[in-house]
């Protein structure tokens, strides 16, 4: 019996092998292979937009125009939307700094990890000490939130959170307080 098999189903050669010559173009297009640890993570956006003169991903896009657009308080972008450096914690991602009413703003955008394809806010006096901190690159990594009221805390409290701690701020001190998980 086994030796009637490669004449019994070599009419599935003809079958499979053009449909895996057609799929595999696609997922190397889909996905790319991350060389330095091997995981894979989703190409880049696959659609780009125009924003004030700038190439924005469609998930970058999506959070701006939820936030005004270039109407709203983060105004244009200042470039394209670019890839951000790895955070210690593996996550890799893309990122736009935005003009801003008062003080940079910045959207960042998981590529993988628990919060892949998920863009979050950075700005004001939060977005300066976290830009000083060294960004994604920093012991806090990718921001996890945006900004929000700080739990338990009075009114004027703000809080962003990230893979590797916090920022709060404190509107009425002045003074801000990074908190780093161990």
């Amino acid at each position: 019996m086994p030796e009637d098999y490669p004449r019994k189903y070599w009419w599935l050669v003809l079958v499979i092998v053009p449909i895996a010559a057609a799929l595999i173009p696609v997922l190397i297009e889909t996905f790319k292979l991350d060389r330095k640890d091997g995981a894979v993570e989703p190409a880049k956006n696959l659609s780009v937009f125009n924003a004030c003169g700038h190439s924005l991903g469609s998930d970058i896009r999506r959070k701006w125009l939820d936030l005004g657009g270039e109407n709203g308080r983060l105004g244009c972008p200042n470039d394209d939307e670019q890839d951000a450096p790895r955070s210690p914690q593996g996550t890799v991602g893309r990122f736009v700094t935005f003009h801003g009413t008062d003080h940079p703003y910045y959207i960042f955008l998981h590529r993988n990890g628990p919060h892949a394809a998920q863009s979050f806010v950075v700005y004001g006096r939060i977005g300066e000490i976290y830009d000083h901190m060294g960004r994604s690159k920093s012991s806090l990594g990718f921001p996890t939130s945006d900004e929000h009221d700080m739990p338990g805390g009075p009114s004027g409290k703000r809080q962003s959170d990230f893979e590797g701690g916090y920022i709060g701020w404190s509107q009425e001190l002045q003074d801000y307080v990074v908190m780093q998980n161990h």
